[in-house]
C-alpha cells in the first residue's frame, strides 16, 4: 500500500515523518468523501 501511496502522490522522495505530515493533510477529506464501495462495512 505504501508503494501505491508514493506512485500516485507522486512522494516517494518524502521521509517517512514528512509523508505521515502529507496524510494527514488529507486523511479527514478522503475519510468524508471516500465512495460507497470502498467504506468499511459493518457487520
Amino acid at each position: 500500500k505504501g508503494a501505491l501511496l508514493e506512485k500516485y502522490f507522486e512522494i516517494d522522495y518524502l521521509t517517512v515523518e514528512e509523508t505521515e505530515e502529507f496524510l494527514k493533510i488529507f486523511s479527514e477529506y478522503i475519510k468524508a468523501n471516500k465512495p460507497k464501495k470502498y467504506q468499511k462495512k459493518e457487520k
